[in-house]
């Protein structure tokens, strides 16, 4: 005889039968949301960081039904970028930094990106779709990310993306040094930089040297009066490289006593190279930089027939400065 199977057996067997394809269903998503390529590139946050906002991208994926080939998550200091790939389209999204973290600033770029990449329709930039859009990328769902804060810039891949706002200058003051033949040349230097838009900037340095150990029969000092042509690459990380020119006075004081047979100044052009890497402290930066300086010919310090010390044709030197940012 064949046992008849109750109603409540069967309500249970539905729950359970259910529940299975709930989770195969959920263990799906899951599968394809693992298949995007998430990378996060962003010196200031930590591993555990870039790993949380990972997860929180994947589990934004798997919640809207989102599935693009690639969302790539990078930053530096003056913008946040979020670029999302797949089905044939790209979007790319600069913001320009805010006061909240980095770790929040990437994914709230990441949620606007997913968003415009889902909703091509709109004027954000991307590529042309050359494959279907499936039923996911046909209307927003209301678990979709949200849309783009006012502050996010999209532009246009085609388009040179902005790595510094325009116009932005940076008033700086701090402490150089050089090394100098049989001595060194410690003192202040203040400088000025603005920036010219994308990657490129120019600026100005005055600074004041002095020779340490000084002699007890004269001083030498030397006044610069520079300029600066810099480029900041996006691809180094912060770290930027600068053209250096202008003039060098090279000034020695005899004591009481001692008298100067070829005059007491010589003044030389220069042409140089400087590497720095910013700091960013909110309103302020912190700039060091080394670089080196070269002259048409060494000069010296003569005393009793006999050389004190020499700048020579080539000098080497690294500065420590805290820079005031304005506009940026």
């Amino acid at each position: 005889m064949v046992a008849g199977v109750s109603g409540g057996r069967i309500g249970r067997l539905g729950v359970i039968c259910g529940g299975i394809v709930l989770l195969g269903a959920g263990a799906a998503g899951a599968t394809d949301a693992a298949e995007t390529e998430i990378v996060v590139r962003c010196p200031e946050v930590t591993t555990e960081e870039a790993a949380q906002v990972e997860a929180r991208v994947r589990a934004s994926l798997l919640s809207s039904g989102l599935r693009p080939a690639s969302v790539e998550l990078e930053c530096d200091d003056q913008a946040m970028q979020a670029q999302v790939g797949g089905d044939g389209r790209r979007v790319l999204l600069r913001a320009s930094r805010s006061a909240t973290s980095p770790r929040e600033a990437l994914l709230v770029n990441a949620d606007a990106a997913l968003s415009a990449w889902l909703t091509l329709g709109s004027p954000v930039a991307a590529f042309p779709v050359s494959a279907p859009v499936g039923p996911a990328a046909a209307a927003p769902s209301a678990s979709a990310p949200q849309p783009a804060p006012q502050h996010a810039l999209p532009c246009v891949l085609a388009q040179p993306a902005l790595h510094a706002k325009e116009g932005r200058v940076w008033l700086s003051a701090g402490l150089t040094g050089e090394r100098w033949q049989r001595a060194w040349a410690l003192g202040p230097q203040l400088g000025l930089e603005r920036s010219l838009g994308s990657a490129w900037w120019i600026g100005g340095q005055l600074g004041y040297l002095l020779a340490s150990p000084r002699s007890a029969r004269f001083s030498a000092s030397e006044l610069q009066f520079g300029g600066q042509l810099g480029w900041q690459p996006s691809a180094l990380l912060g770290v930027r490289g600068a053209l250096t020119f202008g003039l060098s006075a090279l000034h020695a004081s005899p004591e009481s006593g001692v008298s100067a047979q070829n005059g007491t100044t010589s003044t030389l052009p220069f042409v140089g190279l400087d590497f720095s890497r910013p700091v960013d402290l909110g309103p302020f930066a912190l700039l060091p930089s080394a670089g080196l300086r070269g002259f048409l010919q060494a000069r010296t310090v003569e005393l009793d027939a006999q050389e004190q010390f020499e700048l020579p044709v080539f000098a080497l030197h690294a500065t420590l400065n805290l820079a005031l940012k304005l506009g940026g």
